[in-house]
């Protein structure tokens, strides 16, 4: 029962992960949450899942970088221009958040979750910004993103309604998003592998510092085939539908989490 909701929630994770760029870390933190302590992994749940969450996203938000990459929907000069601030919002993130307490961790993913979503629903065409000043000023919003990225074990998601303010295309977002999202998550994955090995004696065995590296090869699979079906989907619906998928996402797994916290 178990490895059948893993791969059942590992697809749809994937399959979003190639819809909206997002890396499927929305999905499988919270699914994680749910999983680990029937897998035995009591201690440390929510770091673990925000771990085991990320190195998962290294292999699927690869497969949808290549996807929206071939697909022309990849902004070139932004990702080159961002990907070392979020590199670098990834490392602290990652550091800080090994150390912070795992009910101070779902508070923040819950709030940044509701926040995007509102963003969407409520400025889903604005563009607040020149697109020409998103390579160049502004630059402190990839840091952050890279930092929430690594806290939160959401891969690039964040990026996706950042880019919308400079008036890049919700396809464009999302594949752009997608590349960051995979440095983000190399990074937290290093940063989580190597803080996590001071609690080895309480963590799981096979675990990789924070990750549950069982759980990685139940999901990482499953997400690889459903990545390129979300892909697929994502350049053949339109605009408003993607913004919707979008915000339903968010505020389901938000409010989910929300619930968790106040239960």
């Amino acid at each position: 029962m178990i490895f059948i909701l893993c791969a059942l929630g590992a697809f749809i994770a994937g399959f979003l992960a190639g819809l909206l760029g997002i890396g499927g870390g929305v999905i499988l933190v919270p699914m994680l949450l749910f999983l680990l302590p029937i897998m035995g992994a009591d201690n440390l749940v929510m770091h673990s899942a925000v771990a085991t969450s990320l190195m998962c996203i290294v292999v699927s938000g690869t497969v949808a970088a290549y996807g929206h990459h071939r697909k022309l929907a990849v902004d070139k000069s932004i990702a080159m221009r961002w990907m070392w601030l979020s590199i670098t919002g990834a490392v602290f993130g990652g550091f800080w958040a090994s150390y912070a307490p795992g009910k101070v961790l779902r508070v923040i993913y819950v709030i940044v979750l509701i926040s995007l979503c509102a963003h969407r629903l409520l400025f889903p065409v604005t563009a607040l910004f020149k697109r020409e000043n998103a390579a160049r000023s502004g630059l402190v919003f990839p840091f952050v993103t890279g930092w929430l990225s690594a806290v939160l074990g959401v891969g690039g998601g964040s990026n996706v309604p950042l880019l919308s303010l400079y008036g890049v295309t919700i396809r464009k977002s999302i594949g752009t998003s997608a590349i960051l999202g995979v440095g983000t998550a190399i990074i937290g994955v290093l940063v989580y592998g190597f803080t996590g090995m001071r609690f080895r004696d309480v963590l799981p065995a096979y675990s990789l510092g924070f990750i549950n590296m069982p759980a990685v090869l139940i999901i990482a699979p499953t997400m690889v085939i459903a990545t390129p079906l979300g892909v697929a989907v994502a350049h053949k619906l339109t605009a408003r539908v993607l913004n919707v998928v979008f915000c339903f996402v968010f505020i389901v797994m938000g409010l989910y989490v929300l619930w968790g916290i106040l239960s």
